[in-house]
């Protein structure tokens, strides 16, 4: 079971089934010929010479001549130390290569495009909106319920220590002290219902993520159109404008509007 998992590993590694099974053999004992090599890793005899000469040009095992009359050819393995070495090596030759080719391409990529298009799922959404915190350069405005703010809090406080600009609305009491911007949206009847499974974010006025957190269908809105940023944009800046006043001005503004404000939302 041992010597199984051994090989499936070194498959993962670039080895084939059969050059995995005679690396082993080999460390097992060696130097051995052709035939001892392919009774003892199970092999078929019409495939070791090749199975072997594959191995001979990947660097994996070498050859040692006999010094009997008869000048057989025997294999030996690369020690296992070399062999690991070589394989770590390539390994991270290969991610400074891919880091730098993938940066290449994400910066040679069209920036301006506007198309729209939809990320369903609660956890997928939500990697969405923490993704593009991450990567924010200038400012982040966001409205949300503090459900969402807890489960984007280390996000957005990471971007706020890097001194991004950082501006929230939530439509509840948040649970976490919170240092940057933050006002707390006047809770209501009318106003929970209206905003209830609701998020939406605008990252350096470039893109604009609106999330629907609907229980049966969980979905985001992405897009880096204009037209959605400024009205996401001013949509959530509104919302903070209103709710600073009435957090400001308090009781005079529920005499005048009730004291869930129905005699201002029910007009609209």
């Amino acid at each position: 079971m041992k010597i199984q998992k051994t090989i499936n590993t070194l498959k993962k590694l670039g080895f084939t089934e059969y050059e995995a099974k005679v690396y082993i053999a080999l460390l097992q004992e060696h130097p051995l010929n052709g035939n001892s090599i392919a009774i003892k890793s199970g092999v078929p005899s019409p495939k070791i010479y090749e199975t072997l000469q594959k191995m001979l040009d990947k660097g994996y095992v070498f050859t040692v001549y006999s010094s009997e009359k008869s000048a057989s050819k025997h294999y030996s393995p690369l020690p296992y130390d070399d062999l690991i070495n070589s394989i770590e090596n390539e390994f991270l030759n290969d991610i400074t290569l891919i880091k730098s080719s993938l940066n290449t391409i994400t910066h040679s990529s069209n920036l301006n495009w506007t198309e729209l298009f939809v990320i369903e799922g609660y956890e997928a959404a939500l990697d969405t909106v923490k993704s593009s915190i991450k990567s924010s350069e200038e400012d982040i405005f966001l409205s949300c319920w503090n459900n969402e703010l807890n489960k984007l809090y280390d996000s957005l406080l990471s971007a706020y220590n890097k001194g991004i600009s950082v501006n929230t609305i939530t439509f509840d009491q948040p649970t976490k002290d919170i240092p940057w911007k933050s006002i707390k949206h006047a809770e209501s009847p009318v106003a929970n219902k209206r905003h209830s499974d609701e998020l939406s974010i605008v990252v350096d006025s470039k893109k604009a993520i609106v999330i629907e957190l609907l229980h049966n269908k969980p979905h985001a809105v992405v897009s880096s159109h204009k037209a959605l940023i400024k009205t996401t944009l001013n949509y959530i800046r509104h919302d903070m404008y209103v709710n600073k006043i009435i957090n400001d001005v308090g009781q005079p503004i529920y005499d005048q509007y009730g004291k869930n404000l129905e005699k201002l939302l029910h007009d609209f």
